[in-house]
């Protein structure tokens, strides 16, 4: 995982530790006058069984909605929304946050994924 912040790319390692501090601190501006104007996500999966990289690289560029998937994020409360030709979905299941996009709502012990699909939780 990783953000962009004041000017610079931070990362974190990835795992489910990271994963909610950077909902639960890192996501947070220190006061009301700051704004996320936008939102970007990179996404790879690799299908095994046909072989294939799918990758995707989507922006919503869209400050209002930028902010109601950070909202999301933060709070666990499930939204949807088109932006920058993309489906984004924040959704919450067995206490975890996730965003995901062009997916379907699907909250089991196995969370699938269509092709056309990308999930992301560290937990």
């Amino acid at each position: 995982s990783s953000y962009f912040y004041k000017g610079e790319t931070l990362f974190s390692d990835g795992n489910c530790d990271a994963w909610k501090s950077f909902l639960g601190t890192q996501l947070y501006l220190p006061d009301s006058s700051f704004e996320f104007s936008s939102i970007s996500a990179a996404f790879q999966n690799y299908d095994f069984r046909n072989k294939k990289l799918t990758a995707l690289n989507a922006t919503c560029s869209d400050s209002k909605i930028t902010s109601n998937i950070v909202y999301s994020l933060q709070s666990g409360l499930n939204y949807q929304v088109s932006c920058g030709d993309q489906t984004w979905k924040v959704f919450s299941c067995f206490s975890q946050t996730y965003l995901c996009l062009n997916c379907k709502y699907s909250c089991s012990n196995k969370l699938s994924c269509s092709s056309s699909s990308l999930l992301t939780t560290s937990c």
